[in-house]
């Protein structure tokens, strides 16, 4: 893919995107946990809306847009990803995103859950001999193509299980 193309998908793909998860991608890509102003909180309206641009002013959702393309064309031009942001700042985006105060003792199952310690603590580990003798030996149908049967065939592929997903 050319640079042009590529910036060209990445325009369509920011036009579309909803902008309050943008911006949280934005504050882990870029560690600047300052974009979490006031004037960027969300504004949901469940009636009217769904919330795609945040009730956002037409400069915000740009000024959202443009940060967000210029710090991803730098990640994809080999710029690092700053550290993980620490659990308050984690529990501050993920009140914001959602437009209210998410439960306290939510804080450790999400953490876990965006990996932000790179550890996948819900990955199968078949590494036993008679696991993985069995695991090869396995054929699972997976019924439905939905957020559940995808995420049970990756389980399944990293378990080494052959599997095929039917909708």
């Amino acid at each position: 893919m050319t640079d042009r193309n590529l910036e060209a998908t990445l325009d369509e793909a920011l036009a579309q995107a909803h902008l309050p998860a943008l911006l949280m991608s934005l504050v882990h890509l870029t560690g600047d946990a300052s974009l979490l102003s006031q004037e960027r909180r969300p504004r949901y309206d469940f009636i009217l809306s769904d919330g795609f641009d945040g009730g956002y002013s037409p400069e915000v959702q740009e000024d959202i847009r443009k940060r967000a393309r210029a710090a991803i064309l730098a990640h994809l031009g080999g710029k690092p990803l700053p550290p993980a942001p620490e659990l308050p700042t984690v529990r501050r985006m993920m009140d914001w995103v959602a437009g209210d105060d998410i439960p306290a003792h939510y804080s450790d199952f999400l953490v876990d859950e965006l990996q932000l310690s790179g550890v996948d603590t819900n990955a199968p580990n078949w590494s036993t001999p008679t696991l993985k003798a069995a695991a090869g030996k396995m054929k699972v149908i997976v019924v439905g193509a939905g957020m559940s049967g995808l995420l049970a065939g990756i389980r399944l592929q990293q378990a080494g299980v052959d599997f095929t997903i039917v909708e």
